[in-house]
């Protein structure tokens, strides 16, 4: 049996890994467009390998099937992950509850695939090889490169979504799933900066702090950074897919600020009614970023020298819990972490990852209609499927 896994990225090393283990006469191909493999996951965690998160929830992952991904993430659990991650050699620490390598290096993560594949000896890897399409003959599938092709009896499309282009992800994968009569959900930029309309804060860029953003009854708390064209941070990154999707659909989103997560406007005017009766000259010192905390008064229309009124307070503090940008952009697939939408899992079967379309093709990773939140779901996600995927192609027919 031939096995052709196209994509070296975490789903894709995961599924070689899986074919190869569990059918050892199997011979496995490893295609990627990139000269080697693992480049997308080098990125991940900021470089650290965020390969999980102890908080699990089916609503840390999204896309248009619930009861899909909830039977693929039930089926092997994180326990199941982390087991499969000890007999890779991947010792992982937890930090806040994201699970990393223990040497926070996302390149051992890299490396201890490499390594094991090599260690089994019925993968082969070849790099700087783009499929560009895919056909079914009667002997199988046949697979053409530029001026090459490749023949398999199975094949796991795990190509990526359009996130991160840089790494070989673009986009240009979903023809191949296609090409079998697989439909595609509108792929959007997902865990993603968010462009705004012109805004005073916007002058005290590259500022973070805790704070919570709220968009459509969906919130987030963390870090958020202001920048020179809008927001960005985790706290962003949280609800940014529910942005990026109205964006698409023509909507004018608003998004609003908290920047005291912890509390709500009657107990931040008090908090700051009690430091203006005091004489406190700024009343929003050590409390906020000095230049933001300046900026915010002044479009509050406030003196920062003379203490405010009661009423000029209450302004403040319903401003300071709620206050309001209007996002016109994200930053696109370029900087996206993750891409949303892709294709249709209506027509994958949760238990294999196996097309109902066509026999001997399986589906996982990112290429799919599903995402998950900031902090290792998106990983989680393609390293689970990755190893379903690969189970299923090496079980002989």
């Amino acid at each position: 049996m031939t096995i052709a896994v196209i994509g070296a990225g975490a789903a894709g090393l995961m599924a070689a890994v899986s074919a190869a283990i569990h059918n050892k006469d199997a011979k496995i191909f490893l295609f990627d467009k990139n000269p080697s493999a693992g480049k997308k996951l080098l990125r991940t965690g900021s470089g650290r390998g965020n390969i999980g998160n102890e908080h699990q929830s089916i609503s840390c992952f999204h896309g248009n099937d619930e009861d899909f991904y909830n039977k693929v993430i039930t089926s092997h659990p994180l326990s199941f992950l982390l087991s499969v991650f000890d007999e890779l050699n991947i010792d992982i620490t937890v930090k806040d509850g994201y699970i990393y390598p223990r040497n926070q290096q996302a390149k051992s993560v890299r490396d201890a695939f490499i390594t094991k594949l090599e260690s089994l000896g019925n993968v082969r890897f070849l790099g700087s090889k783009e499929i560009i399409s895919i056909s079914y003959e009667k002997t199988g599938f046949v697979l053409n490169t530029d001026g090459w092709h490749y023949e398999a009896d199975k094949v796991i499309l795990a190509c990526g979504g359009a996130s991160a282009p840089d790494t070989g992800s673009d986009g240009s994968a979903y023809k191949l799933a296609q090409s079998f009569g697989h439909k595609l959900i509108t792929p959007y930029p997902a865990l993603v900066p968010l462009v705004c309309k012109k805004d005073p804060l916007f002058k005290t860029s590259k500022e973070r702090m805790s704070a919570s953003v709220s968009y459509k009854g969906h919130t987030a708390t963390g870090e958020l950074q202001l920048t020179e064209y809008g927001v960005s941070g985790i706290a962003v990154f949280q609800i940014s897919r529910f942005v990026s999707m109205d964006l698409i659909n023509g909507e004018k989103p608003v998004i609003s600020i908290n920047f005291f997560p912890e509390s709500d406007s009657d107990h931040v005017y008090d908090m700051l009614l009690k430091r203006a009766s005091s004489g406190g000259r700024y009343i929003l010192n050590t409390l906020l970023p000095e230049e933001m905390a300046k900026s915010i008064i002044k479009s509050n229309s406030l003196d920062s020298v003379d203490i405010p009124s009661a009423e000029s307070i209450r302004a403040l503090s319903d401003l300071l819990t709620d206050y309001r940008l209007y996002v016109t952009d994200t930053k696109g697939f370029e900087r996206s972490q993750v891409t949303a939408g892709g294709i249709d899992t209506s027509d994958i079967d949760p238990q294999t990852m196996g097309s109902f379309l066509r026999k001997g093709l399986y589906i996982c990773g990112e290429l799919l209609d599903v995402d998950g939140d900031c902090g290792g779901y998106n990983l989680q996600w393609a390293f689970t499927g990755g190893y379903i995927a690969g189970e299923a192609a090496a079980a002989d027919d």
